[in-house]
């Protein structure tokens, strides 16, 4: 998760799963016979806005990664260190999701045992 950039924190992450599967849920409707052309359109809508929402995330650590390159390339930094830096253009994305991942889980835990007891 990075401050500033949207949809990379654990609601955002949590928004883009749940946009990411709608196309599961609509095509099992379909297949139903309960689906109709409306909740085909939210789900094409809510799957354009993720994808435009994931594409700038990737964007941002992208650009972040560019910059950083540009500035260590000024420093003659190595070009190991230089490989390091691309995985920020998914750091930002994989960070959210192992974030929303751990609370899931966490989640989980604590509903079964509130069951238990």
């Amino acid at each position: 998760m990075t401050a500033g950039v949207p949809g990379s924190g654990i609601g955002g992450s949590f928004y883009l799963l749940s946009a990411l599967m709608m196309p599961v849920h609509e095509s099992v409707a379909l297949v139903r016979g309960t689906s109709s052309r409306h909740s085909r359109q939210a789900v094409v809508r809510q799957v354009v806005n993720a994808g435009g929402v994931l594409g700038g995330v990737w964007l941002t650590g992208w650009f972040i990664a560019r910059s950083i390159a540009t500035v260590s390339a000024s420093l003659s930094v190595s070009p190991a260190h230089q490989h390091a830096m691309n995985v920020l253009s998914w750091a930002n994305v994989v960070y959210g999701m192992v974030t929303l991942l751990g609370v899931f889980l966490f989640v989980q835990v604590l509903s079964a045992v509130m069951r238990r007891k």
